[in-house]
């Protein structure tokens, strides 16, 4: 009997050890795969970032070889970066809008499901004892009524 509990016992630890490896490769596939989209996202960002600097870069260096006056280059160059951060700062606003209005409806849905059970379950706890006192009342009058025959 000790030889039977030996053997199920590393067959048990055998068992255990290939999910274990199993489980850690799937943790290292998907950890993989996070790194490899954060990495990729911030490529991309750095890679728009560095091409909206050499646009700047080039148009500035253009004018400012045909014009010398320096303020009206910079005359030009602002409202391009305002207009661009107010339209970056407008698009982060309504995705957080989005979000805060998502997780909105998910509270209001989950708090209007919460209140129709809890008036359902309610109407039906009134219903069922309603019938219990309706038909314990009957009995009671019939127990009367067998008492004064």
């Amino acid at each position: 009997i000790k030889w039977q509990a030996r053997i199920r016992r590393a067959l048990c630890q055998l068992h255990l050890r290939r999910r274990w490896i199993q489980e850690r490769r799937l943790y290292v596939v998907i950890h993989s795969a996070v790194r490899m989209f954060l990495g990729k996202c911030r490529v991309q960002k750095r890679r728009f970032d560095t091409c909206a600097r050499h646009i700047q870069s080039l148009w500035r260096g253009s004018r400012a070889r045909c014009i010398a006056d320096r303020k009206w280059l910079e005359s030009v160059v602002i409202p391009i970066q305002k207009q661009a951060r107010g339209m970056r700062s407008r698009s982060r606003y309504m995705k957080i809008r989005e979000e805060v209005y998502a997780a909105t409806l998910r509270i209001s849905r989950c708090y209007r499901g919460y209140y129709g059970r809890q008036s359902r379950n309610k109407a039906l706890y009134e219903r069922e004892s309603g019938d219990l006192r309706d038909l314990l009342a009957l009995l009671g009058s019939e127990a009367q009524a067998m008492q004064d025959r």
